[in-house]
């Protein structure tokens, strides 16, 4: 009976070891990807393209380290649309933030 308490303990401490790790390698893949639709979305937008840059944007979770950037770019292109903001502006204003976040 200890035996068997000692295996059931120790296959259930390998579930959640091989658990967590293969969630972390998630999580690193799924930064890339936000990384990588960041940037696209950054790239649509300096183009003047906001209605792609706006799809890429809301492909970001709000889990990402990126979305509170990507919030704030979704709320830019949504004052283009309903003319707040002229085209040229916005377009400006997301080259500002390229060029800021190469520094």
């Amino acid at each position: 009976m200890q035996i068997l308490r000692v295996v059931i303990l120790a296959l259930i401490v390998l579930f959640f070891i091989g658990n967590c790790s293969t969630a972390r390698n998630r999580r690193r893949h799924n930064s890339a990807e936000w990384h990588y639709r960041y940037s696209r979305g950054m790239t649509y937008a300096v183009q003047g393209k906001f209605k792609l840059a706006g799809r890429e944007f809301l492909r970001i979770p709000s889990i990402s380290k990126f979305y509170t950037l990507t919030k704030t770019c979704s709320e830019v292109i949504e004052a283009v649309r309903k003319n707040r903001i002229k085209k040229k502006k916005a377009v400006c204003l997301f080259r500002e933030i390229v060029i800021l976040m190469e520094r």
